[in-house]
């Protein structure tokens, strides 16, 4: 039975109909004509085959019977429906997406076509994965989005609005391409694909960034420190480069709620090509000069803004020796990697970080909505060895009137000694 499957098969005797289809060739949309079916019959076969060799024949004849199946669709039909496809693509098919607009020409529009058979009808296909490369090729539209930011204005805060990135094009474009040159239409609407910023306009006037925030009552080298704290230095000096510089990285810098500003973080490494220069700084206990000197002193601007907002601290480090440019007690140092200075947004708005200067001063500012703010309300000093440890209390007032206290440290050498 096997040999005589095989061997009808070798005489065509199990060939499905073809179908007719449109493929594009040259210049047109083209019918690649349908064929008949052929099936020979087993049938008696198996027999007949017996019944002569049983009787000795040496010569068998067998007798069968050939089936022919036509196809379900014409080549007259298949024509048809050709003629239509060249005459509705016969000037291409204009794309229009946002307010791009471009032409994919005849050839390109016909090179994505093809056809299938569905429940005995034949339908037009449209390569779906070619059709999105075309469109980009004729519609090279590819934007970032690019999140919102807040900055002041005229000394207001500002949201400066986000902006949606865009790429061609959307998923259901080649569906809309097929089903337009389907209607002989000349021209057909797809959507870009929109990149949502993750950061929107939205979500930045959310944050509450309205007003300065911090203590009152705050005074420094005899200057009122009003939601805002300022340090002074000599001008012209080379440190004070480096102190403008990172005060300009910084600025208009964004605190979400929850989030942890670093310094390091956000400005890195303080290299000459970043502009900073050499200036005077403290290396393992030792007086030395090297790129971003100075940045301390922005350092300890910085943290006491955040002392004074009732901010939190992460790692943060004082100075080794005590300058009396600085608050004693209450100051920090800078390095990289470490140490960094950081302090953590714990309340339920954005804080913006705002900074200015002057040739002998240096302003670091929140604005946000008043929330808690912190006052200095003790400190306390002990010996180590050559060194004098100083803890600084800091009470929190919180807006239901509720009070906390933690204590910020710091440890000086002697004058002389490079450690402890």
């Amino acid at each position: 039975q096997a040999t005589i499957t095989k061997g009808l098969a070798e005489l065509g005797g199990d060939a499905e109909a073809h179908e007719p289809s449109l493929v594009p060739a040259t210049g047109a949309i083209v019918v690649v004509a349908g064929r008949p079916g052929r099936r020979i019959a087993e049938g008696s076969l198996e027999t007949q085959l017996l019944d002569q060799a049983t009787r000795g024949k040496t010569s068998i004849s067998l007798v069968a019977q050939v089936q022919e199946t036509d196809p379900t669709i014409t080549d007259a039909d298949a024509k048809v429906l050709a003629d239509r496809l060249n005459l509705a693509t016969a000037n291409g098919l204009v794309i229009r997406a946002g307010t791009h607009q471009a032409v994919l020409a005849q050839t390109d529009v016909r090179a994505l076509l093809g056809s299938k058979v569905t429940d005995g009808r034949l339908d037009v296909t449209l390569d779906a994965a070619r059709a999105r490369a075309a469109l980009t090729d004729v519609i090279p539209v590819n934007t970032e989005p690019r999140d919102a930011t807040v900055a002041l204005v005229n000394g207001t805060p500002a949201v400066v609005p986000s902006v949606d990135g865009e790429a061609c094009c959307a998923e259901d474009a080649p569906a809309r391409m097929l089903d337009a040159i389907l209607k002989s239409q000349p021209e057909v609407t797809v959507d870009l694909q929109i990149k949502k910023a993750a950061f929107t306009t939205e979500d930045a006037n959310a944050l509450g960034i309205k007003e300065p925030v911090g203590a009152v009552n705050v005074t420094w080298k005899g200057q009122p420190q009003v939601k805002s704290f300022t340090t002074y230095f000599r001008c012209c000096e080379a440190r004070v480069t480096n102190i403008h510089r990172i005060a300009d990285l910084v600025r208009g810098t964004l605190v979400k709620p929850g989030e942890t500003f670093s310094v390091n973080q956000t400005v890195g490494k303080r290299t000459a090509e970043k502009g900073f220069v050499e200036a005077g700084a403290i290396a393992n206990g030792e007086h030395v000069n090297e790129v971003g000197g100075g940045v301390s002193q922005f350092a300890t601007t910085m943290f006491n803004a955040a002392f004074f907002a009732g901010l939190p601290f992460g790692e943060y480090q004082a100075h080794s020796e005590h300058f009396d440019r600085y608050p004693f007690g209450r100051e920090a140092t800078m390095g990289y990697e470490h140490p960094d200075l950081q302090w953590k947004n714990n309340t339920p708005y954005g804080i913006l970080i705002w900074t200015s200067h002057t040739a002998t001063s240096v302003t670091v500012q929140f604005w946000s909505t008043q929330y808690a703010w912190g006052e200095q309300t003790g400190q306390s000093t002990s010996r180590s060895g050559r060194c004098t440890n100083v803890t600084t209390q800091r009470t929190i007032h919180y807006p239901d009137g509720r009070t906390a206290t933690d204590s910020v440290r710091a440890r000086y050498r002697d004058q002389g000694v490079t450690k402890c």
